[in-house]
């Protein structure tokens, strides 16, 4: 590594892949960096500069560079090897140490082989969860969690209509030979179970909730630009394949549109380009660690912006820079593959190149792009021409979900709740009747009840917009009407 480059970084900020160390008074956190880039992406550590970029130098650095190589080889196993060079700029001696990725996991031998190993996340190091502990070993064999199978399921548990809704985009009609070839039933012995990847595009939401948590998408509209307070709402039913339609849905009923007219035509302008932000939800299904329970894919709709989000960070070896420059790390490789075959991907590391080309093409700000905790999140902003002066401080003055015409001023119309599903007004009238009612219950007066988590939610959602609240804990939780 030449003198230029090493100057080059010293002036940038720490990150992912870049730590600077003053000096090796602390050997432990300078072990753990290189445990944390091995595991994660790679990345230099610069020794001799201080936090704020001030190069201040290492004295006896050949002495400095046996003592690191000690403690590496000592403290981290397996064996790690990584280059440490002894580089001199502006007259300071430096000792710049490169850590490959390499797959792991590594783990500082002092903690053992389960709390020993980290990951990099942002310009921190963390421990590495159960979960990307798994992640990584997988790599190992080229595997991937979704191609494993789903023990404890059966075909049985496959949702009839998502099947429908998946061979909807084949030539033929599902078969078990057909789940085969896509890898959502595998063969075990005489007989054959899901894959994971089976679970998480066709199980039915009981399994899912089981065995594929973070098999779902959450949608949300909030007020302004924080999430204090909610305008509408929608955990997305059947999973990640009704996705695909059902977020574009709510994001038009909680969005506005604009109109540009050119001599005779009209042309309707969303506020959020609807194109690209197809392609990042399915970037999103497709990159997903399902591995992670508790967590869910969010579509966050705010007075100026959109996100989504959806947990895992990126795949080992990884950043942000390589994810822009069309690399490609495949994680869920057998859902990208039925993906590939429903003609929703097009090729693989091409979906920020056309994300970017089509929002610069139809005049939106290019999106943003972050890693942050075990997530990455892409953020779109408004089209120039549905904004609204001083809409971000005040998003109650204007009406979501209706179009803005060169002729149209919405200022001074008030933002309406959102009219509620039949489920929902089942529940309402059910609590309405009763006065008091448990969740049993409303639960025993539904017609056709769905999972329990279901109808929990859905009297979240009630409470949230102020039709009904509640008293009491856990299952002693009585419900009651606010409104008639």
């Amino acid at each position: 590594m030449n003198t230029t480059n090493i100057q080059e970084l010293v002036e940038q900020s720490e990150s992912k892949t870049l730590e600077f160390k003053r000096d090796l008074s602390s050997l432990k956190p300078i072990v753990k960096t290189v445990i944390a880039f091995a595991n994660t992406a790679g990345g230099i550590i610069i020794i001799g500069v201080e936090d704020g970029g001030k190069v201040v130098g290492v004295e006896n650095p050949f002495r400095e560079e046996e003592k690191l190589a000690s403690a590496i080889t000592d403290s981290i196993a397996p064996m790690l090897m990584p280059d440490i060079e002894i580089v001199t700029i502006n007259k300071k001696t430096l000792l710049v140490v490169d850590v490959p990725h390499v797959i792991g996991p590594y783990y500082l031998k002092q903690a053992g082989e389960l709390a020993g190993v980290l990951v990099r996340i942002g310009s921190t190091n963390r421990q590495a969860s159960p979960q990307i502990i798994e992640e990584i070993n997988l790599r190992k064999v080229d595997g991937s969690f979704d191609a494993l199978p789903c023990h404890g399921t059966s075909s049985a548990d496959f949702d009839p209509k998502l099947v429908d809704i998946l061979f909807d985009h084949f030539p033929y009609k599902p078969t078990k030979a057909k789940l085969q070839s896509l890898g959502l039933l595998l063969k075990q012995g005489n007989k054959t179970i899901p894959s994971n990847a089976g679970i998480i595009l066709l199980g039915n939401e009981e399994v899912r909730f089981h065995k594929a948590d973070g098999a779902r998408v959450s949608c949300a509209r909030f007020a302004d630009t924080t999430k204090a307070e909610f305008i509408d709402r929608a955990d997305i039913e059947g999973g990640v394949l009704t996705a695909l339609d059902e977020v574009p849905k709510f994001i038009r009923r909680n969005s506005r549109m604009a109109a540009e007219i050119k001599t005779m035509r009209r042309r309707d302008i969303p506020e959020y380009p609807t194109e690209a932000v197809r392609e990042a939800l399915i970037n999103a299904l497709l990159h997903s660690s399902y591995l992670i329970q508790g967590m869910r894919i969010l579509v966050a709709i705010y007075s100026d912006r959109l996100d989504i989000t959806n947990p895992g960070m990126l795949p080992v070896g990884m950043t942000i820079e390589e994810l822009k420059n069309g690399v490609s790390t495949i994680r869920n490789k057998t859902i990208a593959q039925v993906f590939k075959k429903m003609e929703l991907v097009e090729a693989w590391g091409s979906g920020y190149e056309r994300i970017s080309r089509f929002c610069k093409k139809e005049g939106y700000p290019e999106p943003k792009w972050e890693e942050f905790g075990f997530a990455v999140r892409v953020t779109f902003y408004p089209h120039p021409a549905t904004r609204i002066p001083g809409a971000e401080k005040a998003p109650n003055r204007y009406q979501v979900g209706t179009k803005l015409g060169p002729s149209q001023d919405q200022v001074g119309t008030k933002l309406e709740l959102p009219e509620l599903t039949k489920r929902q007004s089942e529940i309402l009238s059910i609590i309405q009747k009763l006065e008091e009612s448990s969740f049993s219950d409303i639960v025993e007066r539904m017609d056709n009840p769905p999972s329990e988590r279901t109808v929990r939610n859905e009297l979240v959602r009630l409470k949230e917009v102020g039709l009904i609240d509640s008293k009491g804990l856990r299952r002693g939780t009585l419900w009651y009407p606010l409104a008639k």
